[in-house]
């Protein structure tokens, strides 16, 4: 879901709109325009000519982005065991000589 925006902090246009009863708690959401190139599902235009987000329809599409952000965590916990693993490796191969020397030293 690359190029989603940030989430936006707003508060509804009351005065303009008395008939829609709008809370009067500042509201965050997203700007409609941004998520209609990449869910055009989730956005529709009113008669009046108003953009609006239907963030139930959000809903699946995070599912699956967390789903996959999740597998890719995975993949790279997976990645830092294995290169662990191998450092761990490298160095107790490293350290053998090194001991022997100790000892030859003594």
């Amino acid at each position: 879901m690359a190029g989603l925006p940030l989430n936006v902090p707003f508060d509804w246009k009351r005065d303009a709109f008395p008939d829609h009863r709008f809370s009067e708690e500042r509201q965050v959401g997203f700007i409609a325009q941004e998520i209609e190139p990449v869910i055009p599902e989730a956005v529709s235009k009113g008669s009046d000519g108003y953009y609006s987000v239907d963030y139930g329809r959000l809903t699946p599409v995070l599912v699956e982005a967390i789903k996959e952000l999740r597998a890719e965590v995975r993949a790279k916990d997976d990645k830092i065991a294995d290169l662990t693993a191998r450092v761990e490796r490298m160095e107790a191969m490293m350290a053998k000589p090194i001991e022997a020397k100790k000892k030859e030293a003594r």
